[in-house]
Formats: structure tokens, sequence, C-alpha cells
């Protein structure tokens, strides 16, 4: 009995430990580039024609507090000019427009995170600010690098909306 509960103990003692090695440390720190489109429902190119969606360059840092609570900074470059009807008719024009937004994410699930923030969009001419929402999708591909899906909704205040969808990578460490 005595050398039945040693091999029960060092059998439990032995399975503890490979599963402590198998789980993944704690990441606090990403890193992400994105690239994808921006959609302006009330656009319009210089040249006078309409386009559904602007090609737009994303680069994001998150500092994770713990598995669930992050902040971040998250910036946002379209590459067009384009021109917008203000929601009272007044046209402006928005020229290769640069967006930084401070964030908090909050990650309910293992793949999914939520996002929400305040920040500005900034173009020759004038400056927006603008409130962010969106979710982010992301699939670890090895042990210090994830491959994501974010989707994002804009509301500058008193003048347009916008949503985007953009493929990101991510560094972990």
């Amino acid at each position: 009995m005595k050398y039945f509960l040693c091999l029960v103990f060092s059998l439990v003692s032995f399975i503890s430990i490979a599963q402590e090695s198998e789980v993944a440390e704690f990441k606090k720190h990403r890193i992400s580039l994105g690239l994808g489109h921006t959609h302006i429902p009330s656009s319009e190119l210089i040249e006078g024609r309409n386009k559904l969606a602007f090609a737009s360059w994303t680069l994001d840092y998150d500092f994770h507090f713990n598995e669930r609570w992050a902040i971040g900074l998250q910036t946002d470059l379209i590459m067009e000019s384009f021109i917008i009807k203000r929601f009272n008719q007044e046209e402006i024009e928005r020229d290769y427009p640069f967006s930084v937004s401070p964030v908090v994410l909050f990650k309910p699930f293992n793949r999914w995170s939520f996002v929400a923030g305040v920040g500005a969009e900034f173009a020759p001419g004038e400056t927006l600010g603008f409130t962010r929402l969106g979710v982010e999708y992301g699939i670890e591909i090895s042990e210090n690098w994830e491959f994501g899906i974010t989707f994002l909704w804009d509301a500058k205040w008193d003048y347009y909306n916008s949503w985007g969808l953009a493929f990101m990578i991510s560094r972990l460490w």
C-alpha cells in the first residue's frame, strides 16, 4: 500500500508539473500592424467619383493588465483624399486623414476582444474628434505571434460615421 501511494503521489506530481509547462506564459505587450479598408458612406473622391471603401493602414499597441483587460493606442491612416458631407450638408475635404485613439480592451472570451475609446482624426484644415467602438478576433499562430481581424466603428462628432475592417499581424511579448 505504501508503494502504491508513493506511485500515485509521484504520478499526480508529474502530471501537474507537465500541465504547468504547457500553460502559455502571459504576454503583457502586443504591437499590431494591419491592412484594411475604411467605409465612409457620405464620401466622394476628389475627382468626383463615389467610392465604397478606402485602403487604410493600422498600427496599434496594447498593454495587458491581466487576461481580460488592456489599454492601448490605436492609429489609422486612410490612404486617399476625399470629400465628405457634414450632417448639415456642408462639405469638407479630408486629405490622407490620420487617426489616433487611446482605447480600453475587454476580452471576455479566449479569442474575442471588445474595444472602446475616444480619439482625434488629423488632416489638413480641420481636426475631428470621434468615439470608437470595435471588436477583434485573434488566433495565435505561434508562441509570440497572432493573426487577427478587427472591425471598428468611428463616430466623428458632428460630421460623419465610418467603419473599418482590417487584417492584423501582432507580436506578443
